[in-house]
């Protein structure tokens, strides 16, 4: 794994994702803000750019010019192809849904690729330039060490071995990153990456195509329900409710049924004088009654009981997991750099780059 490759993938998370709907979550409380979301569809198609230019630029030691352009078109299209199913199968959006500008993909995605080609190259030919000056001023030495590696076969044998082995670690140290500088830069993609993950899913949530389904429970009376049918229901605050209001249906003769908090509560957004809602817990509930709902820190907000909300399975699952897993999952492509970058420091690993390889070959 590369620090091109992550911070590539960073870059893609931050223009397809945090970016946006940040923005568009900021435009809160204006009374509109939810039908005013993110068009998803413009910023995928302009983000395309950036993978086709960094595989591109990768790909740089390619000859061809047609397949470095093509490996930046095909991770750009896999890039595309990915967002787009989280849009619309995962976080659906409600406002403006994945749509035909996303096509225009198609023109950023070849433009970026070209040029990450050829800036890669010109970068490589000023990388091999500087390695042809001191492989000459080396050439003297070179040539001793050979003739005394002559001797005989066996010492031949074992010195080309070395020289291979170093030729492969010295074209990795100068095509990779210095490891402080990596170590660095991984630390810092999975720090934000953890911080983010929860509020960039809220914010996801937010916007996302929500369904009702099961029956409805009805209120008889301000905090008593009749919960028509036995299964989960949603536990719902106008307002500003609290993460954990402490809330659970009592029935007398019955154990009481305490309210799950989500971990991730997606918020709703008003219209005229209509306040707005959280999604706040799950309700369990065992058996069709007549339930009271008290709770220990209510705050000032008005709950009430609804059939179970869902975006789709994929979502109902994450907004319910712990939030450390949340960011660990946020932080993985910075603790995999940090990995890789680890594991090429162990002594005995393997640390040759593509032109290594090649030599060994």
């Amino acid at each position: 794994m590369r620090i091109s490759g992550v911070l590539s993938f960073a870059g893609w998370a931050l223009l397809t994702a945090v970016i946006p709907l940040a923005l568009a979550a900021s435009a809160r409380p204006v009374e509109e803000a939810r039908f005013g979301g993110p068009e998803m569809s413009w910023w995928i198609a302009v983000a395309a750019v950036l993978p086709a230019a960094v595989a591109a630029a990768r790909a740089r030691r390619e000859r061809d010019a047609p397949k470095a352009i093509g490996t930046g078109l095909a991770v750009a299209a896999l890039y595309v192809a990915a967002t787009v199913a989280v849009y619309a199968f995962v976080f659906p959006m409600e406002a403006h849904p994945i749509d035909l500008p996303v096509l225009l993909s198609a023109v950023t995605a070849p433009a970026g690729a070209v040029a990450g080609h050829f800036i890669g190259r010109k970068a490589e030919e000023r990388r091999g330039a500087g390695e042809q000056q001191r492989a000459e001023a080396r050439g003297t030495s070179e040539e001793q060490r050979t003739s005394e590696e002559q001797r005989t076969s066996e010492e031949q044998r074992t010195s080309e071995e070395q020289r291979t082995s170093e030729a492969g670690r010295t074209s990795a140290q100068r095509s990779e990153p210095r490891p402080a500088k990596t170590v660095l830069t991984a630390a810092g993609v999975a720090l934000f990456g953890a911080l983010l993950m929860p509020g960039t899913l809220a914010d996801a949530a937010q916007f996302s195509t929500v369904d009702q389904t099961g029956p409805e429970p009805h209120a008889n009376q301000p905090a008593v329900f009749d919960v028509p049918a036995a299964g989960r229901y949603t536990l719902v605050g106008d307002g500003d409710p609290p993460p954990d209001p402490g809330c659970r249906l009592v029935r007398p003769g019955a154990p009481d049924v305490p309210a799950v908090p989500l971990t991730i509560q997606p918020e709703e957004a008003g219209y005229d004088a209509t306040p707005g809602e959280t999604t706040i817990a799950d309700l369990d509930v065992p058996a069709a009654g007549i339930y009271t709902l008290t709770c220990s820190s209510p705050g000032d907000t008005d709950y009430r009981v609804t059939p179970v909300r869902s975006i789709s399975p994929v979502a109902d699952s994450l907004m319910r997991w712990p939030l450390p897993l949340l960011m660990l999952v946020g932080a993985l492509p910075g603790l995999a750099l940090l990995a890789a970058t680890a594991r090429r420091r162990l002594p005995g690993a393997p640390v040759l780059s593509q032109r290594g390889a090649s030599r060994v070959k």
